[in-house]
């Protein structure tokens, strides 16, 4: 058996067994949580409408956030494109939706409705159903 080959029935995914990208996946998931959280505030402290809403937007110190964590997460987001295939990595960051909708009720108080925490749970069923793929074990 070539030995490139025998090395490389032995690799499993980044994203499951390497430290690094299971930090950087965590990682972009809170990033992602925390630039809505940012957003969704200076959302709610903007006035106005049209171009005034918009000038108001851009003196909250929260917008001014989400705009320094964005490259961020993009930088993020492509390292671990570099070495997860995106049949995976997307669904996987999918799990942003479900924790969007915890960090909203819990920080911002906001009721989620029954018919979307059976979403929220078949998204995470969903992104569980991926460790049994032949694809992607």
């Amino acid at each position: 058996m070539d030995k490139a080959a025998d090395n490389k029935s032995h690799v499993r995914s980044p994203v499951v067994s390497g430290e690094i990208s299971l930090f950087a996946f965590l990682s972009l998931l809170a990033i992602d949580v925390l630039l809505l959280l940012l957003e969704k505030i200076a959302a709610l402290h903007a006035h106005g409408e049209g171009w005034n809403y918009f000038y108001d937007l851009l003196s909250h110190h929260y917008f001014w956030m989400a705009i320094a964590l964005a490259p961020l997460q993009l930088w993020l987001w492509t390292q671990i494109l570099k070495h997860v295939d995106l049949s995976l990595a997307y669904p996987l960051f999918s799990l942003s939706y479900p924790l969007s909708m915890v960090v909203a009720q819990w920080v911002l108080g906001e009721t989620v409705s029954t018919t979307a925490w059976l979403g929220a749970g078949l998204i995470t069923i969903g992104v569980g159903l991926l460790k049994d793929s032949p694809k992607h074990s």
